[in-house]
């Protein structure tokens, strides 16, 4: 067994022995031999991909082991890695994804990968889940470059802890290895255990062989990959076998790793060196050997192996057994050939009779004959006979002796004590005898079971009321139990079942009752003395009524040898007057009769029509007894008998009313006064013109009523000279009543016009004398027969309105006065722009803001020699180049046409003009 001997360290594996240079490796895409034993799968090149694969197919259902160095490069800021794949023989040879981030692999499906990545696909968390080292390592399938999801296998982890670069320009040791009987693979880097994850590699992979190789591509970023020296080799992690069986003198040859150091095997017996990783053991003892060596990674490792010599002689051995055993008769382990004297060929042989057994045995090249002479004892027969049940205060005895034995005395242990061959007075349980008989041990138990029929006590005798329930249950299921009773001397069966229930009228005439239980093969019984006493009954009623104010007499039957009632005499009768519940006993015979009976009070009907009633006329009055639902109402008064449950009182009076329920019965009266209104009346609304007084009187003022004012006044008659709304309320004996009049006073005209008005001849004066709405209809008459508030006059003269309603009329004059409203415009006719300060320019002027103005000068030909939109540009006698006869830039003297068109707003109104003349310019 393989054990290592101390914790992982770091160190390059020795070079491998590589073989001859291999021409059967299939290079795909940018792969290209890059020297012996050595492939470059992609240059430092952008956007390239390709594939080597080694001969194979190669077996995946045994254990394996790849080794190979790997080059990932010398640019730390390139990308994208390569991968170790194995691959279903019908699978894709180059990745069908595109992209650097797949490594050659995306698409190839099925496949197992053990991925080297370089490059942190931060755009994919699926890639490279965030904080995910960027050299790092993983194990994958069929083809996905995720790291999520079932395709996942192991990993992510960086490639060196804790994140170092392995871009460096080096080769870096890796290796993967699969048990096939753990199904462990695991994934080393330069030497040190990264990755271990348990997967079925052929399940995987759909098959029982496939193809290995690498892959590796890049993308926006470059590096050059390289693998060297790949191996496939078997894997095995013992190194020796645990124990080996040898002839005395045979030779088996024991090999170390290759690449192993410092190595130690121990003893040196046989062996042909202690220091070689290859030794030849001749066998002269049998013991254990033991190695311990330095692999390649540096780390140490030790095994064993337990080494045993064959017998060649042969063997005689004696066997005995005891009746009833078999022996297995093994000569010389599972390795050995054997062929018995019966001619088969099991290495061993199981017997169980007496006789002598020969075979010939063949073990590891070493031939000799076993001869076992097997002796069975005879049988000591022991039987204690069938388990038993034991019924309630019975014991067993039990005989464990053998008449047909003739050997030597046997030795007898009950329950581990040792006894005799007999055993008495025993109990529930299990009890269990063993037998030394001859050598041999014979035994035998019989379970005593304690029986579940544990008796029956139906109790002490009972005395019976006729009231009493009495139930009696033996605690037996189903039909174990007859119940009987006694009667006249004889017994008669009363029924079957666990329970049996009686009362005091049921058990008259039995003196006793018994209970019989056949359960668990056990019969059990018991049985007690029943006596019983006749019924009596009190004939009291559950309940009695009476109404209050009276009383009810209580009586009970005759027959009791005494009488009880609760707080009251000892006598079979009792006068009640008050509510409740009356307990009574009786005892007759030692047995008690109780009984309860509710006395009720039936109530008089709680009657009461309330305090006498004062209301104003008009107020609704509903008389009532206090009493909704009776069987009776019954009223009297001004207004005759009713037999209603109320009653409206619209007379004053006295009124009486009595209310019958069952047989109770309740009056009340109560008096009724209602007090007449002090009417009176304000009469309608009023209008009235300012300056007047109106009078208001409460026409229809009964003598008796008291008057007052909203505003004071107590008098029955009052002047208001103020717009309002009055309010007078009259009382009389709490009564009250009220009225209200609106009086409004319309405002006073006004005439507002001007005495003066100046219009522009062309224009139209509008005035207007329209007043707001006032409280009586306005008219308006204007000296030109107009009657609208508004007018408009053309004509200049002398004007007047009169405006009046029904309580006034107001007159006023206008005088309309024409003016002058025209814009004035002032051209010059001459100017001399000879720059010396005087008349320089020519500009019009104008008296009135314009909107729109335009100024045009002609020449003699009637050429347009100035133009502006500008009412403050000046004419200096410029003229557009090339229209002047002899000045480029000026004109010359001469007389010039011009026009101006002006648009301005007059009176508010917008107006436009046309102005034509002519103008004299002198130098």
């Amino acid at each position: 067994m393989l054990r290592l001997a101390r914790a992982c360290a770091v160190a390059a594996w020795a070079t491998w022995a590589a073989g001859p240079f291999a021409w059967g490796q299939t290079l795909i895409g940018s792969a290209s031999v890059w020297s012996t034993d050595c492939y470059q799968i992609t240059p430092n090149t952008n956007s390239v991909s390709g594939a080597v694969w080694f001969p194979g197919p190669v077996d995946i259902t045994s254990s394996f082991e790849m080794r190979a160095e790997v080059y990932l490069g010398n640019n730390d800021g390139g990308a994208d890695g390569m991968a170790f794949l194995i691959r279903n023989p019908n699978s894709l040879s180059l990745g069908s994804t595109p992209g650097g981030a797949n490594q050659g692999f995306g698409g190839i499906t099925p496949s197992l990968i053990v991925e080297m990545d370089t490059y942190t696909n931060s755009l994919n968390p699926a890639w490279d889940p965030v904080g995910n080292p960027a050299d790092h390592l993983a194990i994958l399938s069929n083809g996905s470059p995720s790291h999520n999801g079932a395709t996942a296998l192991a990993g992510p982890i960086a490639a060196i802890p804790p994140n170092a670069n392995i871009e460096d320009g080096q080769y870096h040791d890796l290796r993967v290895t699969w048990d096939a009987d753990t199904e462990v693979m695991q994934v080393y880097f330069d030497c040190l255990l990264r990755l271990e994850t348990v997967v079925d590699v052929p399940a995987l992979l759909g098959a029982d062989d496939a193809y290995y190789g690498f892959t590796a591509s890049t993308g926006g970023l470059s590096n050059a990959h390289r693998v060297c020296n790949v191996q496939w080799n078997p894997f095995d992690p013992d190194v020796l076998p645990e124990s080996v069986a040898l002839c005395p003198g045979a030779e088996v040859v024991w090999s170390l790793p290759a690449g192993s150091t410092d190595i130690t095997w121990s003893p040196g017996d046989g062996l042909s060196s202690t220091t070689a990783a290859e030794v030849t053991l001749t066998a002269t003892l049998a013991t254990t050997y033991t190695v311990t060596w330095t692999d390649p990674c540096g780390l140490d490792f030790s095994d064993e192996v337990a080494v045993t010599l064959v017998e060649s002689e042969d063997v005689v051995e004696q066997v005995t057994a005891c009746f009833g055993e078999s022996v297995v008769l093994d000569p010389a382990g599972p390795d050995a050939t054997v062929v018995w004297s019966d001619g088969t060929t099991a290495s061993s042989l199981e017997v169980a009779e007496s006789g002598t057994y020969v075979g010939e045995v063949d073990l590891a090249g070493c031939a000799f004959t076993w001869t076992g002479e097997v002796e069975v004892s005879p049988e000591y027969v022991v039987d204690l006979g069938p388990d038993q049940t034991l019924c309630l205060g019975t014991t067993a005895d039990l005989d464990a002796s053998d008449a047909g034995w003739t050997g030597a005395p046997p030795l007898y242990t009950w329950n581990g004590v040792p006894g005799g061959a007999t055993y008495s007075g025993a109990g529930p349980g299990l009890l269990e005898v063993e037998v030394e008989a001859g050598g041999c041990m014979f035994s035998d138990a019989v379970l005593l079971e304690a029986s579940l029929n544990t008796g029956v006590d139906l109790g002490s005798d009972v005395a019976l009321c006729w009231y009493d329930d009495v139930s009696w249950n033996t605690g037996y299921p189903g039909n174990a139990t007859s119940w009987w009773g006694q009667s006249g001397g004889a017994w008669e069966l009363l029924g079957v079942g666990p329970e049996w229930d009686w009362n005091g009228t049921e058990a008259a005439g039995y003196e006793a009752l018994a209970a019989s239980v056949i359960y668990a093969g056990c019969v059990e019984s018991d049985t007690l003395g029943v006596a019983t006493v006749a019924a009596y009954d009190p004939e009291l009623p559950a309940s009695v009524h009476f109404c209050a104010g009276t009383s009810v007499v209580l009586e009970a039957a005759a027959g009791a040898d005494a009488y009880l009632w609760a707080g009251g005499p000892a006598l079979p009768s009792m006068e009640v007057d008050d509510a409740g519940l009356q307990a009574f006993t009786a005892t007759v015979d030692g047995c008690t009769v109780e009984a309860v009976v509710e006395v009720i009070a039936d109530p008089v009907p709680p009657v009461d029509c309330g305090p006498d009633v004062f209301v104003c006329e008009g107020t609704e009055v509903v008389l009532n007894a206090g009493v909704f639902v009776a069987d009776a109402f019954a009223w009297t008064g001004p207004l005759g008998p009713s037999t209603e449950p109320q009653l409206e009182a619209v007379v004053s009076g006295d009124y009486a009313v009595t209310v019958t329920e069952g047989d109770c019965s309740a009056s009340d009266q109560i008096s009724v006064t209602i007090q007449p209104l002090p009417l009176f009346e304000l009469g309608e609304d009023r209008l009235a013109c300012p300056g007047t007084s109106e009078q208001l009187v409460a026409e229809g003022l009964p003598a008796e009523a008291d008057l007052a004012w909203g505003h004071g006044p107590t008098a029955a008659s009052i002047p208001v000279t103020e717009s309002g709304t009055y309010t007078a309320v009259a009382s009389w004996n709490g009564c009250f009543h009220y009225d209200a009049v609106q009086v409004t006073f319309a405002e006073p005209l006004e005439l507002d016009l001007p005495s003066e008005v100046k219009k522009c001849p062309e224009d139209t004066v509008h005035l207007d004398v329209g007043l707001p709405p006032n409280l009586f209809p306005v008219a308006y008459e204007w000296s030109t027969g107009a009657t609208s508030p508004a007018v408009g006059l053309f004509e200049h003269g002398d004007y007047s309105v009169v405006v009046s309603n029904a309580c006034e009329s107001l007159q006023a004059a206008v005088a309309v006065e024409l003016e002058s409203c025209a814009c004035q415009l002032h051209v010059p006719t001459a100017f001399t722009p000879d720059n010396d300060g005087v008349n320089d320019a020519f500009r019009p002027a104008f008296n009135c803001p314009v909107d729109r103005y335009v100024l045009r000068i002609y020449n003699r030909w009637g050429g347009l020699v100035f133009t502006t939109d500008d009412p403050a540009a000046y004419w200096y006698g410029q003229v557009p180049d090339g229209t002047a006869d002899d000045a480029p830039f000026f004109t010359g003297n001469g007389v010039y046409t011009w026009q101006i068109e002006l648009n301005y707003f007059q009176q508010g109104e917008a107006r436009a003009s046309h102005h034509e003349g002519h103008l004299l310019m002198i130098r």
